[in-house]
């Protein structure tokens, strides 16, 4: 991961307005372990993307989904949540990541104990895909409280 995050970094460095450079830095310092490094990351790319015209063309429904993962990993609940329900709601976001955005987001307001926001999340993923082995896991969690793994 070292080595790619540097090739990705260069590569940024180069072409800071490429969307996908940004990304794969935020998405490569997550899947080292880099916990923090990534979500600072995820969140430098939503505040460039705020400037008009920065990014041609920016995917933000896989930035917040990606924050989440970062913010979840290091056990920070309500921020996760947010990001995931962002990542569900953007405009443009495909069913399968709304899916997988609910599910995570109402895991995590279990984990905080906000258990009427949770259920919402998975009434919500259900309805976006209810023949999906995700929608199983939801109603799963409506039955039972997710309590993490």
């Amino acid at each position: 991961y070292k080595e790619a995050v540097q090739v990705v970094r260069s590569l940024k460095n180069q072409y800071p307005r490429d969307f996908l450079f940004c990304l794969e830095e935020a998405n490569l310092r997550k899947d080292a372990g880099e916990g923090m490094a990534a979500v600072g990351a995820y969140r430098e790319i939503v505040a460039d993307n705020a400037k008009p015209g920065y990014f041609a063309e920016a995917r933000l429904e896989l930035v917040y989904f990606g924050l989440g993962d970062a913010l979840r990993g290091q056990r920070h609940y309500e921020e996760a949540a947010q990001a995931y329900e962002q990542a569900a709601w953007t405009p443009n976001a495909g069913p399968e990541l709304k899916i997988r955005s609910l599910l995570a987001a109402g895991e995590c307001h279990d984990l905080l104990g906000e258990r009427q926001v949770a259920i919402k999340d998975y009434q919500g993923a259900i309805n976006v895909g209810p023949n999906t082995s995700r929608a199983d896991t939801a109603r799963k969690r409506l039955r039972n409280a997710y309590k993490g793994t």
